[in-house]
């Protein structure tokens, strides 16, 4: 994890009792305090009742990668569920995981977790590794979606022909040709506590969006995978990897999660 080191607090080690209370008595000061032991100086480089912690930006809170399972790497996060039957795992050759363990689903099938206490459903990100079978075709694909069921409603993330597109009442696509067919692509997707999208593939910004009518905060605690409602916009294909931030990533770490191998 890329770490951005504030003003950070110097530690000084004082020297022995010996020499400190011979510096003590030639400032003339009490006995007493001349018995003081080995003791240690700390000094600031700012106010000394403020001491400034390195901030490692958002932290990871969900780390699925379908070894055989659907449980998190990372502790205390709950497991995905499936949405539908059908879905199994296999062995695929993904870009930079090698051949490993994926999970396949059928069309109308997908995935869902509990978000409650994970990460904030105002400001969060998702990374997620994926192929779907209409890539290349001119047809819908839901990717993701923060308000369904609890809000039923078409906005969301889709994959249309070989591009995405953040649907809000209206079509805001991401630039031509950044999904290949039957190939895995990374996609990350941010909001930020004002509302603004990001959306990367493969670690190149993508979509941005102002979401002003809160579409893509996440409802009832609930964020589902690769599904959508009944108007069937939706596709067949496999996942790799999701991972689940609790805020919003800025443009150059998602570069750094890209470039170290997904």
């Amino acid at each position: 994890m890329r770490m951005t080191m504030g003003r950070t607090a110097v530690r000084l080690i004082a020297p022995p009792a010996t020499i400190l209370c011979a510096v003590l008595a030639a400032a003339s000061l009490p006995l007493a305090a001349q018995a003081v032991g080995p003791a240690r100086i700390v000094s600031y480089d700012v106010a000394p009742s403020t001491i400034v912690r390195a901030s490692g930006g958002p932290a990871l809170k969900a780390d699925y990668q379908f070894e055989g399972n659907l449980r998190s790497s990372v502790k205390g996060a709950p497991r995905l569920r499936n949405v539908g039957d059908g879905n199994v795992f296999r062995r695929e050759r993904v870009p930079g995981e090698g051949r490993t363990r994926v999970l396949v689903f059928p069309k109308g099938n997908g995935l869902k977790v509990q978000t409650k206490g994970l990460i904030p459903s105002t400001h969060y990100s998702v990374v997620m590794q994926f192929r779907l079978v209409t890539a290349g075709k001119p047809k819908y694909a839901r990717i993701l979606n923060p308000t369904l069921p609890a809000d039923d409603n078409d906005n969301g993330l889709y994959l249309y022909n070989r591009h995405l597109v953040w649907y809000d009442g209206g079509d805001n696509a991401g630039k031509p040709r950044t999904v290949a067919p039957k190939k895995y692509v990374e996609v990350a997707f941010t909001r930020n506590a004002t509302g603004k999208i990001h959306v990367y593939v493969n670690g190149k910004p993508d979509i941005s969006y102002a979401d002003g009518d809160d579409q893509a905060v996440i409802q009832n605690h609930l964020l589902r995978f690769f599904v959508d409602n009944a108007n069937d916009e939706e596709s067949k294909g496999a996942v790799s990897r999701i991972r689940l931030y609790n805020d919003a990533l800025a443009a150059k770490r998602v570069k750094r999660i890209y470039d170290q191998g997904h």
